[in-house]
């Protein structure tokens, strides 16, 4: 949860509050879930007892059925929220039939309206009501005040046993946002009793406390508080802050106040670019207006500052007569002008997005359409919702030139073969006039979202499967043009997709659809297995869309999640696991489109309705990715892949395309910088943000991660040679420790098999000038004050620019609670998007501390030595090795925890590695019901197996030399699954490899065995004490429908291994 002080609104869009605090709700997103995007003005507590009361007027009309208003109580620690107040669940969409009762988020529950049984109906006539909450310890009791002065008790909740109210505030929410709620407001907020900090507020201006908000700028939703001052940005929905390059920017501040009417303000602005360098400044002075009355002051920033693509930082310092005020900040776009031509749709283009146009405060089809995209994915509840939901407004579409694709969420699914068919039928006819409403606009239509993940209880989804095919023919029986499209499952669902073909046919759609999702490994490789393996099920031809994808960016002030959080999720993550800087989640966006273009995707994807997806964070904090979409949008319209000008196995990617007939090369660095000459006719240079880096017949540019553009015609290379020159736009990766004052890093590996560990914190000093440093490590995790490190704080010294890395000896200070790697258990992630043990340093110098958190995966995992091991699929010699064991259901894909998977005897993997002077050793066991080799050679990840990708050095691992070796029963020889330099993918002929299948009876579960001899050849490292290789395992489950699951150690998200950089350690041991 990110706090913000109130006086900073997220926009001012008109609600006028006299004495009251106000909200407004517009329909956007839903509240269901405890961590959704709530808005929940609050003040802080401390668990004690209180009795606090408040003066609720509810809205006169705009009321929507599902909506609820009151005083909040929250314990963010516990996750659970209890909201008592005036409630409507009447059916009606106005306040005329409102009753009183609480809305609950349960710890561990989803959350939603509670309509208790005891209640009081809404007073006739009665336009405000008093609200009295008391918590003595183990209860929560509502009331409200009579006309006699008296209480009437409407509501009694026993909370969660640990429940301790850290948070008192207000409310004002709907459902699942369905309908708005305009104006609900607040006179008056008490403290009659208790040892907290929150204080009475009469909420009129003269006495206002500190109120934060619970995810206020994300909630949509617009508030006004009576603060003597507000200084605040006006930003219009359709237009956001995103400017045509070379344009004036005029960026809106509002101003109110309820104390210094008639008085000057003083408003000194700042602009600087992305990499801190101040492009332009100066000073706007108004005149306050009397109390509460707004007031506009633009600051126009030049365009002749403005000439280059990119993000840009502006800071805004109120100040009224001396007096200072919290500075006012933004970040805002500049991107590639463009045309908008109404009613030119282009179905041809592969750019789509989720979300970002339609309905809701920030979201807007004009910016949609300005970043180049072509269509939207809108889903919709049923048909009662399509004119409520405004992002199936088919006007705005035509008129912004973009494409909708519809997703209906209601969506039944029955065993019973006469159900399913009129279920089939149903969805057919609804498209059918969806499509007759909207026309050409509405190009096609999805059948529902994810269902594995949504599915109760374990199933194989047979029968929702052959929907597809009935809708396809009930859609030509009816001579519909409507393109039906694949349900999109979770990642690449092979085994969902198998039985979408073979219930319906190739043709059971018109598109086929997956999820992507890999964040934070990099866009390269896996991408081609997939499409392979579509087509193999559905035909060449059939176009295929990743119709919903995103990197996670890394939300300032977001609290972190850990091992031991329940609550833990995609969009809740342990976030500098799997999390990237902004910058470095708009690359690989822009880089992920163009490898996944390349592999044969018809149709790439940007979701945004979450804080670590979207790419439009604010509507005044626009990430790099905005940037990068519209560059690339802007420079390659249509893309058509032609051929590669380097090998995949090159540390500099260089491919060829066409679009619109026109000749574009694109490279980018997997390791290193690299100086290239391109030769050619009208040859022109862009950097990622599409801004000229050069242009003329012989062109020299630098290439780093991000990708850099050259057009032109009869194109070649004539050099290309590596440097270290910086390319024109650096990530962090490329130049780590380079923040300022100081910067640091986080490392460790395995000194031991018995628990011994060495935790490495990097500091390098940016200051400018020698200075003294102190650095504390700390373990985060639930059970973290089990643990410490040795020394407890490091002191140094350090030279400007100097770096220094200080050691730590993880232990245990509890002997219930021992530090040991090699059975992990607590304090360590094991979840199938991220892994291992978070840690922490605190680092200080002078008057100036930050904290670094491991941005690397690690297990802290050392492995034994054993010479002259048989390879002959028996644990003969490996009882004294630790297993790497299986730690839990959330190692499993979620989407797929319970599809094709029944119990542990249905499949469960475990593993031993050791190493020799000869290679790695390794042996698996996985328990596996139901084992399918139908797929064989480099196909054979399909069906039953195991993906092991090893690094000859884990912290700095080379990202094209490295291998990735599947192991199947189908296979005789263990098979390098993508070529490596001096090496092509095939069978690994010098692997010693044996392996076993037994079929289960009633004595024992049936079960694969692997076993293994790697030579250190193909690994590319040398055996050595004390040396950490990386490593990655997905073991791969198929029921007979190809890969239903998988799951692993430091497995990546979306099922496939690509990037080293995401390997946990593992190092090699004397016995």
């Amino acid at each position: 949860m990110r706090k913000l002080c109130i006086v900073l609104a997220a926009a001012l869009c008109g609600v006028q509050s006299q004495g009251a605090l106000t909200i407004d709700h517009p329909s956007r997103g839903h509240r269901y879930y405890y961590g959704e995007n709530h808005l929940i003005p609050s003040q802080e507590w401390n668990g004690t007892a209180f009795v606090v009361e408040a003066d609720l007027v509810p809205p006169e009309k705009d009321f929507a059925n599902g909506s609820w208003c009151g005083i909040a109580v929250d314990d963010p620690a516990l996750k659970e929220r209890f909201i008592f107040g005036p409630l409507n669940t009447s059916g009606k969409e106005d306040a005329s039939a409102l009753s009183l009762g609480c809305v609950e988020y349960r710890h561990k529950k989803s959350g939603g309206i509670n309509d208790l049984k005891k209640k009081f109906p809404w007073p006739r006539g009665e336009k405000k009501i008093t609200v009295r909450v008391a918590w003595d310890g183990a209860k929560l009791t509502a009331a409200r005040r009579l006309a006699d002065g008296t209480y009437a008790t409407f509501c009694e909740i026993a909370p969660t046993e640990g429940f301790a109210p850290k948070k008192i505030g207000l409310a004002a929410e709907n459902y699942v946002g369905r309908g708005r709620i305009t104006a609900f407001k607040c006179t008056a907020f008490r403290v009659l009793s208790g040892e907290g900090p929150a204080k009475s507020d009469p909420l009129d201006g003269t006495a206002p406390q500190v109120w934060t908000v619970l995810q206020g700028e994300r909630a949509a939703a617009d508030w006004e508080y009576p603060h003597p001052f507000v200084c605040s940005w006006q930003i219009p929905m359709e237009e956001p802050f995103a400017f045509d390059t070379g344009t004036e920017a005029v960026l809106n501040v509002g101003l109110k106040t309820w104390r210094y009417g008639g008085r000057k303000v003083r408003l000194a602005w700042t602009c600087r670019d992305y990499a801190g360098n101040e492009i332009a400044q100066g000073v706007e002075e108004r005149e306050l207006p009397a109390e509460g009355q707004p007031l506009t002051a633009p600051i126009r920033i030049p365009a002749g500052v403005l000439a280059k693509n990119g993000c840009y930082r502006m800071r805004v310092s109120p100040q009224i007569d001396g007096e200072t005020f919290k500075d006012l900040t933004a970040q805002f776009s500049v991107i590639p002008a463009r045309r908008i031509v109404p009613g030119s749709l282009d179905p041809q283009s592969p750019y789509t997005m989720n979300y970002l146009a339609g309905a809701g405060a920030w979201r807007s089809w004009n910016l949609t359409a300005r970043l180049g995209a072509k269509a939207i994915r809108q889903p919709y509840w049923n048909e009662g919702a399509w004119k409520e939901n405004k992002a199936l407004d088919a006007q705005a579409a035509r008129r912004h030139g973009i494409l909708i694709n519809s997703s209906p969420l209601s969506v039944f699914s029955y065993d019973d073969p006469a159900k399913n068919d009129a279920e089939s039928k149903r969805l057919a006819h609804l498209f059918m006039k969806l499509r007759e409403e909207y026309g050409d606009v509405m190009y096609c239509s999805e059948v529902f979202n994810e269902p594995e993940s949504l599915a109760k209880g374990n199933t194989e989804m047979t029968a929702y499967c052959s929907m597809m095919g009935k809708i396809k023919r009930e859609l030509e029986r009816c001579g519909s043009s409507l393109k039906l499209m694949c349900t999109g499952a979770v990642h690449c669902n092979l085994d969902f997709l198998n039985r979408v073909a073979l219930t319906g046919g190739r043709d059971s759609v018109d598109i086929v659809t997956t999820h992507g999702y890999r964040s934070p490994c990099r866009p390269e490789f896996g991408w081609a297995d997939d499409i392979q393996a579509i087509k193999d099920l559905f035909g060449a031809d059939k176009p295929i869309i990743c119709n919903e994808d995103s990197y996670f960016a890394y939300v300032p002030g977001q609290v972190r999640a850990t091992a031991d959080d329940s609550g833990l999720a995609i969009n809740v993550p342990a976030h500098t696991l799997n999390e990237l800087d902004e910058l470095t989640h708009g690359v690989y966006t822009q880089r992920k489109f163009l490898n996944q273009l390349m592999a044969g995707y018809t149709g790439v994807n940007q979701f945004n309705d979450l804080d670590n997806h979207n790419i439009v964070f604010l509507p005044h904090h626009h990430r790099p990715g905005v940037v990068t979409y519209a560059a690339l949008t802007w420079l390659m319209p249509h893309p058509r892949f032609e051929s590669r000008l380097t090998d995949e196995t090159d540390s500099l990617w260089g491919l060829k395309w066409t679009t619109d007939g026109e000749e574009t090369l694109t490279f980018w660095a997997m390791d290193g910088f690299h100086r290239v000459t391109v030769a050619g006719e009208d040859v022109q240079v862009f950097d990622t943000y599409a801004n000229t880096l050069g242009k003329g017949g012989e062109v020299s540019f630098v290439a780093g991660v991000a990708p850099v553009f050259v057009k032109g015609r009869n194109m070649k290379i004539v050099s290309r040679q590596t440097t270290d020159e910086m390319p024109a736009v650096v990530l962090r990766e490329e130049n780590p420790l380079a923040e300022g004052p100081f910067d640091a890093s986080i490392l460790g590996h395995a000194t031991d098999l018995t628990g011994g560990a060495v935790v490495e914190v990097t500091v390098r000093n940016n200051s400018g000038k020698d200075a003294p440093f102190s650095v504390k490590p700390v373990f985060v995790g639930k059970d973290a004050a089990a643990w410490g490190f040795k020394p407890a704080v490091a002191e140094a010294t350090l030279k400007a620019g100097e770096t220094k890395v200080f050691s730590f000896t993880p232990y245990s200070k509890d002997a219930a609670k021992p530090f040991n790697p090699s059975d992990p258990g607590i304090n360590y992630t094991a979840i199938w998007w991220t892994e291992g043990y978070q840690i922490g340093a605190e680092v200080a110098s002078g008057d100036t501390q930050k904290v670094f958190y491991n941005t690397r995966q690690m297990g802290l995992r050392g492995i034994p030595r054993l010479e002259n091991a048989q390879i002959d699929a028996s644990d003969a010699e490996w009882g004294a090795v630790a297993p790497f064991k299986q730690l839990g259901s959330r190692r499993r894909n979620v989407g797929h925890g319970n599809y094709g998977w029944y119990t542990r005897e249905s499949y469960c993997p475990t593993f031993k590695l050791a190493w020799s002077k000869e290679g790695l050793l390794f042996y698996a066991e996985v328990l596996d019901a139901r084992h399918d080799v139908s797929q064989k050679g480099l196909n054979a990840w399909r069906t039953d197996s195991l993906q092991l990708g090893l690094s000859a050095n884990w912290e700095k691992p080379d990202h094209v030399a490295w291998p990735l070796l599947t192991f199947s029963l189908a296979n005789k020889e263990v098979w390098l699954q993508r070529d490596m330099p001096g090496r092509k993918a095939g069978p690994v002929k010098e692997i010693a490899y044996a392996t076993k299948r037994i079929e289960g009876d009633y004595t024992r579960p049936a079960a694969t065995i692997y076993e293994a001899l790697i030579p250190w050849t193909v690994i590319g490292a040398e055996p050595k004490a004390g040396h950490t290789i990386g490593y990655s395992i997905l073991f791969n489950q198929s029921i007979g429908y190809w890969r239903n699951g998988w799951e692993g150690y430091f497995q990546p998200l979306g099922g496939h291994i690509v990037d080293p950089t995401c390997f946990g350690d593992l190092t090699l041991c004397d016995k």
